[in-house]
């Protein structure tokens, strides 16, 4: 029997859109709560998109658009309705945090089944939508929300991470011969083995200035 098919991992958010009526949306930006529907495709639980627009395809309610930072952690796929799905089944069924649809769905949705899983609770409009996009078209995340720096695809084939995403400095094979990690990868400064007699560390490794 094939495997339950999976994405992320424990502690992954996610910026996530929802749309409700206007009265709904101005409550749950107040208490900073969103509590779980009666019933939906993926059981009674709190749905989002990852666009405003795409939420208004699907919302019962419309009037204003809900921005939240939303704990996913480890998502079961779904490819067919699973109007029965709760919690409890999530969790020690198949070992996952939410429920994210594809395929039976026009666009992908996500649903979570605990309000503490919904967090920096926001009513946006849709210049401040505009204004939180990614508009690196080198980063993975171009068009969408996203915390911090970039992820970049890299181009530096000396890189350990070469032609992968990756956040932050490229880290390079080192092709110092007296480094102390020559020929491994390592960020930051090479460490050297000291030559300077009078050096507190002579004839031992290490970075940055000697200390005579």
């Amino acid at each position: 029997m094939a495997q339950p098919r999976t994405e992320g991992h424990k502690g992954r958010t996610k910026i996530l859109y929802h749309v409700t009526s206007t009265t709904a949306a101005q409550s749950i930006e107040s208490s900073q709560q969103m509590n779980k529907g009666k019933s939906g495709m993926f059981g009674a639980g709190i749905y989002f998109a990852e666009s405003p627009a795409i939420c208004k395809t699907k919302a019962h309610f419309h009037g204003a658009t809900i921005q939240a930072t939303v704990e996913l952690g480890k998502s079961l796929i779904c490819y067919q309705p699973c109007p029965k799905m709760d919690y409890s089944t999530l969790t020690t069924k198949y070992s996952c945090d939410s429920v994210k649809g594809v395929g039976c769905v026009s666009n992908p949705e996500y649903c979570v089944y605990q309000s503490i899983q919904v967090k920096n609770i926001k009513i946006i409009n849709g210049k401040q939508y505009a204004q939180s996009l990614c508009m690196n078209n080198k980063c993975k995340y171009y068009l969408s929300a996203h915390k911090g720096n970039c992820v970049l695809f890299c181009e530096h084939n000396n890189c350990q991470h070469y032609h992968k995403y990756h956040a932050g400095n490229c880290i390079f094979l080192c092709q110092h011969k007296n480094c102390k990690n020559y020929h491994k990868y390592h960020a930051g400064n090479c460490i050297f083995l000291c030559q300077h007699r009078n050096c507190k560390n002579y004839h031992t490794y290490h970075g940055g200035n000697c200390i005579f």
